[in-house]
């Protein structure tokens, strides 16, 4: 989906110029601020570049700026000479002092962003991606040394996302942005002491209360015992090492998941988040079965069902985040899930605008973002579906072909008047319906892209098996994949007619 798309001269004027624009296309998005802000200054600091050491220089600069599901691209064009060795010099960029003159200023674009790629031409094209909520746990790292600051960057940057700031005003100002999942300050400031932010902490909208560790080589036994009346969690000693440091962030974050575990899955139970069991015959006259593992303690896979005069409203949604936050999200989403259904009419794409206009207006939402999928079964085999920004379901033919229904449309949260279409299908008998997260696999599913060939290796030879032996084959399949650990939440469910029953073997 293409939301920008302009062209200027290749001059700093120019660069300007598309600056500009581009705020102003991020402005009708339902965008974090500091997702805005770095996606412009990457823009801004590369094209600034481009013009600057272009050889030969640049004449035109080009920007697209698109929507792939959960991620914005940024195209950036030129028609000057190429930049040889782009990847080596990503490669060896030093870490950026926090300004804007940083040299080629690589490793800010390389930080603002979740990939990025040089294509030389003609044109010239420089890709980035940047996801709408980022996958790992965000910190906030506070020290006025430069190069411990760079330091501490570095290390952590390797498994979290981290804001680095030189300054208490300048945390307490990224606090008011956006609040992380974990503060790691040192004592000792120019303009306070790190642990007076403590007094600036609070629970977000969508996010708990985030845990604070101090950096200090004061060793006095009266400093750590004041610091824990403050509110500390932790504290390290100076000098730090890299393991120390590295440990430290993820026992912090670790205790902070544990403590609101219990909490959050008793909040689930009495909003019933999981509406769906693993087997159910539902009321519309269907069958369904379900497989799914979650990633961490909290999940952002949601599948409600939900009642409509003559038909069941299945929805199945993956809430952008990770862990605990992204399962908050979910129990919010959850209940606006409910209150839209009892207001929206039998259309699911109705019903997806609706639920979009609820998230664009409603600020108990917050800055939530989803794919859904939206499945109204009917009595008579047939099947009305609607997507936003989610994997399209696939048909389970006899002969084992799988089908991909049509359709599609953005993802909630990001527009403020999105628009969906509803695609009907009529199951044949010995046909079923599978429904997923992209989870799954996420390089291939979030794309529309075929189905990984051990999932379709699994259904097809699961094609005549009861439904609940057909999940447990997707599972097992899925288990067997080759991978360090399971970075995503997934979740599949098959659904067929009731009066369908599976040939013998």
């Amino acid at each position: 989906m293409i939301l920008l798309e302009e062209a200027s001269p290749a001059t700093l004027a120019g660069v300007s110029q598309l600056r500009r624009s581009l705020r102003l296309c991020l402005s009708e998005l339902r965008l974090p601020p500091r997702t805005r802000d770095d996606l412009q200054l990457a823009i801004a600091e590369l094209g600034s570049n481009i013009v600057r050491h272009g050889t030969p220089a640049a004449t035109t600069l080009g920007l697209r700026l698109s929507l792939e599901r959960d991620l914005l691209r940024a195209d950036l064009e030129d028609d000057g000479g190429p930049f040889e060795g782009f990847e080596q010099a990503l490669r060896a960029a030093p870490a950026p002092d926090g300004g804007m003159e940083s040299g080629m200023g690589l490793d800010f674009v390389r930080q603002a962003t979740d990939s990025l790629h040089y294509r030389p031409g003609p044109p010239n094209r420089t890709v980035m991606m940047r996801r709408l909520h980022d996958a790992r746990a965000r910190l906030l790292v506070v020290e006025d040394d430069t190069v411990l600051r760079a330091l501490y960057g570095g290390i952590l940057g390797k498994a979290f996302a981290v804001e680095a700031v030189g300054s208490l005003g300048a945390a307490r100002e990224s606090l008011a942005r956006e609040a992380p999942d974990l503060i790691i300050a040192d004592l000792h400031l120019e303009d306070g002491k790190g642990h007076e932010m403590a007094a600036s902490l609070a629970p977000s909208k969508d996010r708990p209360l985030a845990p604070l560790i101090i950096l200090t080589a004061d060793l006095r036994p009266a400093v750590k015992t004041a610091l824990a009346r403050e509110g500390v969690d932790a504290i390290l000693h100076k000098p730090v090492t890299p393991a120390e440091l590295m440990a430290a962030a993820r026992g912090a974050l670790a205790r902070s998941a544990r403590q609101q575990a219990s909490a959050l899955a008793r909040l689930g139970a009495l909003l019933n988040q999981d509406g769906a069991p693993a087997t159910a015959s539902l009321a519309a006259g269907w069958r369904m079965a379900r497989a799914g593992q979650a990633a961490g303690l909290g999940s952002g896979d949601i599948v409600v069902l939900l009642e409509k005069p003559g038909r069941t409203r299945l929805v199945m949604a993956d809430v952008m985040g990770h862990g605990l936050q992204a399962a908050t999200a979910g129990l919010a989403l959850t209940g606006a899930l409910r209150v839209v259904n009892a207001l929206a009419g039998d259309d699911p794409a109705a019903f997806l605008q609706a639920l979009g206009a609820a998230m664009a207006s409603d600020d108990a939402l917050g800055e939530i973002f989803a794919t859904v999928l939206v499945v109204d079964l009917l009595p008579d085999g047939g099947v009305e579906v609607a997507t936003a920004g989610h994997p399209l379901p696939l048909v389970l033919a006899h002969d084992g072909r799988l089908d991909r229904l049509a359709g599609g449309g953005p993802l909630l949260g990001l527009l403020r008047a999105p628009a969906y279409a509803t695609t009907r299908r009529t199951l044949v008998p010995g046909e079923r319906l599978l429904v997923m997260t992209d989870g799954l696999e996420p390089a291939a599913l979030a794309a529309d892209g075929p189905p990984p060939p051990w999932l379709a290796d699994a259904v097809r030879q699961a094609r005549r098996d009861p439904i609940e032996a057909m999940a447990a084959a997707v599972a097992n399949a899925m288990q067997a994949q080759p991978a360090p650990e399971l970075a995503d939440d997934w979740t599949i469910l098959l659904l067929e007619p009731a009066a369908w029953k599976p040939a013998a073997r």
